[in-house]
């Protein structure tokens, strides 16, 4: 059950931050190039979101694995 939970969760916080993403794009039309940075997240990790960030142009850039304190500098 704990497993079940844990994937809706997953992929609700995935649906929400793609849905973010196209908000975010339609509101503000970004040019080709714009450096995208996040964390380490699973949802900014998957293949579907990298994907989505090409086909906006977007360059990712992720923070080192432990390093969460750079993201906020």
């Amino acid at each position: 059950m704990k497993d079940k939970i844990e994937r809706k969760i997953s992929k609700i916080s995935k649906d929400l931050i793609m849905q973010s993403l196209f908000r975010g794009v339609s509101a503000k039309r970004p040019e080709p190039g714009l450096i995208h940075h996040s964390g380490r997240g699973s949802q900014y990790c998957s293949h579907e979101y990298g994907k989505i960030l090409n086909q906006f142009g977007m360059k990712t850039s992720m923070s080192r694995k432990g390093n969460h304190s750079k993201n906020t500098r």
